[in-house]
C-alpha cells in the first residue's frame, strides 16, 4: 500500500500514507495471539494451582505466580503490545515519523507478539518437565531474542533512514555528504541481519556472558567497520 490521494479545499492534491498495522499483518498477530490463548487454556487445565515463571542459570525456580495470574499477564502483554502498534500511528506526529519505516514497522509488531507466544510455550514446557537453566536464566534469554528483534527490525528501516543528527551511523562522512550516508546505510543491512542471527543465538549460549558478548562484540565490530566504510565512500 502506497496511500490514498486527497484534495484539499484549495485544490491541491496529498497523498495519504496508511498508518497502524496493515491487514496481513492483523491477521498474523492475530493468529498467534489466538494460539496464546489456546497454550493459556490448555496451561491452566494443566497447572491448577501454579507455575514457575522465572528460573535461574541452574533451573532452580525463581518466581512462581498461580497459573490464572501468569497466563494473565502473558495475554495482556501481548495484546497490549498489538494495541499500541496498531494504535499509534493514527496520532498524527507519529503517523508521519513512522511512515517511511512502515514494513519494518509491521514486522516488528508481529515478531514482538509471535515472542509473547514463545515465552508462553516456554514456561509451559518447564513447568511439564524440560527444566533446563543451560547456564542462562530466563529473563536474559528472552533478553536476547528482543536483541534480535531489535537488531533485525533496523536492518529493514535502515535504507528508508534519512540523513539526521539523532539516529543512524553518523560518521563525519555520512554528515558530510547525503550520497555517503544512503550507501552506507544500504551497505549496512546484510551485516545488521547477521549481527541478529548471532543475537537469536545468544539466546543459547552457555551463560550471561557469553550471550552479551554475542550481542555487543558483532554490533560493535560492525558498527566499526560501517565508519571505516563510509570513510572509504567519501575519501573516493
Amino acid at each position: 500500500m502506497t496511500g490514498s490521494e486527497t484534495t484539499t479545499a484549495n485544490g491541491e492534491t496529498r497523498t495519504r500514507r496508511p498508518t497502524g498495522l496493515n491487514g496481513s499483518t492483523l491477521l498474523k498477530s492475530g493468529t498467534v495471539v489466538a494460539l496464546t490463548v489456546a497454550l493459556a487454556i490448555g496451561a491452566v487445565f494443566r497447572f491448577p494451582a501454579s507455575v514457575v515463571v522465572l528460573w535461574d542459570a541452574g533451573g532452580e525456580p525463581v518466581v512462581v505466580l498461580s497459573t490464572q495470574v501468569a497466563v494473565a499477564s502473558v495475554l495482556v502483554g501481548q495484546v497490549s503490545l498489538l494495541g499500541v502498534f496498531a494504535i499509534a500511528p493514527r496520532v498524527p506526529t507519529i503517523g508521519e515519523r513512522v511512515a517511511p519505516f512502515r514494513d519494518a514497522y509491521q514486522w516488528t509488531a508481529f515478531a514482538l507478539v509471535s515472542l509473547g507466544l514463545l515465552v508462553l510455550a516456554t514456561i509451559v514446557a518447564w513447568n511439564s518437565g524440560l527444566q533446563f537453566g543451560g547456564g542462562q536464566p530466563l529473563l536474559t534469554r528472552v533478553g536476547a531474542l528482543v536483541a534480535a528483534v531489535l537488531l533485525y527490525s533496523g536492518a529493514k528501516a535502515l535504507p528508508a533512514l534519512e540523513q539526521n543528527r539523532l539516529v543512524g551511523i553518523r560518521s563525519p562522512w555520512t554528515m558530510a555528504d547525503e550520497t555517503v550516508w544512503s550507501q552506507t546505510h544500504e551497505h549496512a543491512v546484510p551485516f545488521f541481519k547477521t549481527a541478529a542471527a548471532i543475537a537469536v543465538l545468544a539466546a543459547a549460549a552457555p551463560s550471561e556472558i557469553v550471550a552479551l558478548a554475542l550481542i555487543v562484540a558483532p554490533l560493535l565490530s560492525v558498527l566499526g567497520y560501517l565508519y571505516y566504510y563510509s570513510y572509504r565512500l567519501y575519501d573516493g
